[in-house]
């Protein structure tokens, strides 16, 4: 029989992922990685809430629901029929009113069926680095984004959102970019060119591995390549900090984006699905 173990600590809940994933994190890097940033503080101000779930004292499964309030983005692994009804349960225990769902193809779908209603959002490719980068060749050099870039960092996070069909406000866009500019090591890097900026992007770094994620660049600078250079010198930067693997997801709607990550030096090693829960 499956039951859920609640976690109140996002340190705990992290070294519990730790202790269960061990070296096989790449399907579940995302949930991961958000497991290990987060802080006390941010699990209060976004009202996180963890789960495992576990069956005979084992731990089969994980999920965590976080986003700025109203989102409520449920994150989860692979789960089985049982392990689904357990935690469905548990969230409508907890008042818990998801807006949508991210987890590998075939079970967020199965979650949302049993939830309600819902309507596929994006497909997404899980790709990991599976060399060192190649750079595109592309004009430009990385900078580490600096508080003197938050105004512009804050409007380019909200035309990407505008752009991925995600909710997002010009006050939680710049609250966001806020909380990434106070990190160390930085999170945001531009790539900039001739002394202009021209893309962004946002790391997410946690040894043994990092997560990259958005990536964007202006609508007048695409098709120069300055967002595949960006990446391949972020994760060149990534990889000579100490980080082993380097993760990224992709719209399998775009083939552009696909085909420029896989010649950096990226593989998809599986596919994950973003579905909208309407009811």
């Amino acid at each position: 029989m499956t039951h859920i173990e609640r976690h109140s600590d996002p340190h705990t809940f992290a070294a519990a992922l730790t202790a269960w994933l061990g070296e096989q994190y790449w399907t579940h890097n995302q949930l991961y990685t958000m497991a290990l940033r987060i802080t006390p503080a941010l699990c209060a101000e976004r009202q996180v809430h963890f789960y495992l779930l576990k069956r005979a004292g084992q731990t089969l499964g994980a999920a965590l629901v976080s986003g700025v309030i109203p989102t409520r983005t449920l994150f989860m692994t692979d789960l089985d029929h049982d392990a689904i009804d357990c935690l469905r349960s548990a969230l409508r225990d907890d008042d818990v009113l998801l807006t949508d769902v991210i987890g590998p193809q075939g079970y967020a779908e199965s979650f949302a069926a049993v939830w309600g209603e819902f309507e596929p959002r994006v497909a997404l490719g899980n790709h990991r680095l599976m060399t060192e980068p190649v750079s595109t060749g592309a004009a430009g050099y990385l900078r580490a984004a600096t508080d003197a870039d938050e105004a512009l960092l804050a409007r380019w996070f909200l035309a990407f959102c505008e752009e991925c069909d995600m909710s997002e406000t010009a006050a939680g866009a710049l609250g966001r970019v806020a909380g990434w500019l106070q990190t160390n090591p930085p999170m945001v890097w531009i790539w900039e060119v001739d002394h202009q900026a021209a893309a962004f992007c946002v790391t997410s770094p946690h040894a043994p591995l990092a997560r990259i994620g958005p990536v964007y660049t202006t609508p007048e600078q695409r098709g120069r390549g300055y967002a595949g250079a960006m990446v391949a010198a972020a994760s060149a930067h990534l990889q000579a900090s100490g980080i082993r693997d380097v993760f990224l997801y992709t719209d399998l709607a775009n083939p552009i984006s696909n085909s420029v990550y896989q010649r950096i030096g990226f593989a998809q090693i599986s596919q994950h699905t973003h579905l909208d829960l309407v009811s």
